[in-house]
């Protein structure tokens, strides 16, 4: 009785190896590239009517101009709606190594300064009203 007990609990444990998640076995694919998240800034009107059209911006990351943003949204789109776009005259679309950004939007009517965050594997968005 006491070899068919040590018989089962070792049954038991090499079963319990052998169990593993199925998700533990996939790989998981960044769409982005390694290292890289999906980064947008967009320009949402929240003022109806502008007081002075503001377009074209420009958007400079860390000092370095990398587009320019030619319209904006009415209303605030979904984020879901966002991260879908692959272009977008109220939209500049990045595609960055995963950190922390500095970046400014300047026109003719002003501008705006700010901080966003890239995250590997995802798609981050940062808004600005005008």
């Amino acid at each position: 009785m006491k070899q068919l007990l040590n018989l089962s609990i070792i049954a038991l444990m090499l079963l319990a190896q052998g169990c593993s998640k199925e998700e533990d076995n996939i790989t998981k694919v960044n769409p982005y590239g390694d290292g890289n998240g999906k980064a947008i800034i967009f320009v949402s009107i929240v003022t109806n009517p502008l007081p002075k059209n503001p377009f074209p911006l420009t958007l400079k990351i860390d000092g370095v101009a990398v587009g320019t943003i030619s319209s904006g949204f009415n209303g605030i789109p979904t984020k879901s709606q966002l991260c879908d776009l692959s272009s977008s005259p109220s939209a500049e679309i990045l595609v960055k190594k995963a950190g922390t950004y500095n970046f400014s939007l300047s026109g003719s009517a002003g501008s705006s300064n700010g901080v966003f965050t890239v995250v590997e594997g995802e798609c981050k968005t940062t808004q600005i009203n005008i």
